[in-house]
């Protein structure tokens, strides 16, 4: 049976900080439509150092420009090569004029947030509002609508010394305006040529020795699990983060693509089950993990050679 649609948490910053910006342009779109746009949630790799497995090859930044774009908007995105200058008197200016998605911001730096206060080192995306000379305000999708921060410590945040994949400093996305307006079938080949440049990219991963991405990264944790080698750390982050977040997106892609390709869609909703499953087994450190994650490596090596191998029109 085909799951039915899910509504519920889900690890979308990003996804979520856009879809609040559009809606103030009184442009309803679907966060989960976004994220397909992003090319987030498709390929993987295992994060040098840690060993963690993340079911994704690309950034949330690009991505945030990609899926704008495939929406038919233009946009300011403006980042500092330097961190030097200080971002808040532009941000300032700027949200004179509407509001600007941050990213990426050090989560652990977030002060309103009581549950990642400390833990310096994973990336995260929120909308400002408004600011005066002291605060700013933010709309921050991890649960903290209207939350006050003060220039200090947003400015120490969205630095994001530790987040290793930002381009600059005090990057930000701003006064949107639509430019075109595609149909779901344009929308649909845009989202087809992302993750087209989503998987050339994790290619490019391949072919430098010291990272492994795609399939092969899944195979590698799938191996460790089913030899009873996999590390607690990388096994807690499988449990709380990885799976959970790849399970919704693939989802996500599946009913996106439904009406599109369907071949495609079924491969998701597969791919969905089974990352569900071995959400299970991990939790229960049961060594079936192993096999279901080589079967979830299957499922996506056949995706992708559908996507890289379809013409588009």
């Amino acid at each position: 049976m085909t799951p039915p649609h899910y509504i519920g948490k889900s690890e979308y910053c990003y996804s979520n900080s856009v879809a609040m910006m559009l809606a103030t342009l009184g442009e309803r779109i679907e966060p989960s439509t976004i994220e397909v746009l992003t090319g987030m949630g498709i390929g993987a790799f295992l994060e040098k150092g840690s060993g963690f497995l993340f079911f994704d090859c690309s950034t949330p930044d690009t991505g945030i420009t990609r899926a704008l774009h495939a929406l038919g908007f233009d946009f300011l995105e403006i980042w500092q090569e330097e961190p030097a200058q200080d971002p808040m008197p532009g941000l300032i200016e700027a949200l004179q004029e509407g509001p600007v998605i941050l990213g990426p911001l050090d989560l652990g730096l977030l002060s309103y947030n009581p549950h990642t206060l400390g833990e310096s080192g994973a990336d995260h995306y929120a909308l400002a509002y408004d600011a005066d000379n002291a605060f700013v305000f933010l709309h921050d999708p991890w649960g903290f609508p209207c939350a006050m921060i003060s220039h200090a410590e947003l400015r120490e945040a969205w630095r994001a010394d530790t987040i290793d994949y930002k381009r600059g400093y005090f990057r930000a996305w701003r006064r949107l305006w639509r430019v075109e307006n595609p149909s779901k079938d344009e929308i649909y080949q845009r989202a087809l040529a992302g993750m087209k440049t989503v998987y050339s990219g994790e290619q490019m991963l391949l072919e430098k020795a010291e990272i492994i991405a795609g399939s092969q990264a899944i195979r590698v944790v799938a191996r460790l699990a089913h030899e009873g080698m996999l590390r607690d750390k990388a096994r807690e982050f499988l449990i709380g983060f990885s799976l959970p977040l790849a399970t919704r997106r693939a989802l996500d892609y599946a009913t996106f693509l439904e009406l599109h390709q369907g071949e495609l869609s079924d491969l998701k909703y597969r791919q969905a089950r089974a990352l569900g499953i071995c959400q299970t087994y991990a939790v229960a450190r049961d060594g079936q993990l192993g096999t279901m994650l080589h079967h979830v490596a299957d499922l996506e090596d056949a995706f992708r050679e559908i996507v890289t191998a379809v013409r588009q029109s």
